[in-house]
């Protein structure tokens, strides 16, 4: 019993004093010490993962950002109202927007008169959204091959709900003959 104590504590102290181990491992013939080396190594790189081969820390961010935005353009919400970009407090409606605020909060005379003014003159709508220099206040994505422009996927279709608030007004009002 006291031998295997012996033993025990022997291995204890082996394990946790480097410099013993660095001790035993020299005393050990050259040919062992290569073997030891090659067989701490395989297991070292076994479990090691570099850095550049990692997910990145604002990858998920990044897919739930992608995400967003291909639901904004299948939806046909505009870019200002994403969640990410405006505060619910400072939105103003954006005539076509099917966002949860334009549909619900908007008074729809407001929205018959500004889906009139963008059917007369489809520049008004650029008068009404800042420019962002960017592709989201577009109608289509446009794409330029060989010094022509092709049209891409639809963007944001500013008279996408004309004719349901016209629908809408229409049902409300009721018509009199004379």
């Amino acid at each position: 019993m006291k031998l295997e104590i012996d033993n025990y504590k022997k291995r204890c102290l082996f394990m946790n004093d480097s410099n013993y181990i660095i001790e035993n491992i020299t005393k050990l013939p050259t040919c062992l010490i290569k073997k030891i080396y090659i067989l701490c190594m395989r297991t070292f790189w076994r479990n090691y993962i570099p850095i550049t081969a990692k997910i990145p820390s604002w990858y998920d961010h990044y897919i739930t950002q992608q995400n967003l935005l291909f639901n904004a353009i299948q939806n046909n919400i505009h870019f200002m109202h994403l969640p990410c970009i405006t505060l619910p407090e400072y939105k103003k409606y954006i005539p076509g927007c099917q966002c949860k605020y334009c549909k619900n909060e908007v008074d729809i005379t407001i929205k018959f008169i500004e889906n009139i003014k963008i059917n007369e003159d489809y520049e008004h709508f650029y008068e009404i959204i800042p420019d962002t220099g960017t592709k989201w206040n577009n109608l289509y994505e446009y794409i330029i091959l060989d010094e022509d422009i092709k049209y891409g996927f639809t963007i944001f279709k500013a008279d996408y709900d004309h004719n349901d608030i016209k629908n809408k007004i229409l049902s409300d009002i009721p018509i009199k003959f004379k």
